[in-house]
């Protein structure tokens, strides 16, 4: 599920789209670089990310995507509320 939607990042001139998903237990930062929001992917739709998992300079993971498009709404799973989403994905793998 979309914990923290996509958002436009700067980071010392580095410029991607950020995002935090979650499976109910863990969750995972998500960076998409080039970045083009879709109003689509609000907080809280279930998703796949098609991606590369890795490890910034500090070691803490993250799914790299090269595409909005390798984010896929997933049909017919029900959209979780702002509290279920707090009460879930707290872990990081």
């Amino acid at each position: 599920w979309l914990k923290l939607p996509f958002a436009d990042m700067n980071n010392g001139g580095l410029r991607y789209g950020s995002g935090l998903i979650m499976d109910g237990k863990y969750k995972i930062k998500v960076h998409i670089n080039p970045f083009v929001q879709n109003q689509g992917l609000i907080e809280g739709i279930c998703v796949r990310v098609r991606g590369k998992f890795c490890r910034n300079q500090n070691g803490i993971p993250f799914v790299s995507v090269d595409n909005i498009q390798d984010v896929i709404l997933v049909p017919n799973r029900p959209i979780l509320t702002t509290v279920e989403l707090s009460i879930l994905g707290h872990m990081t793998p």
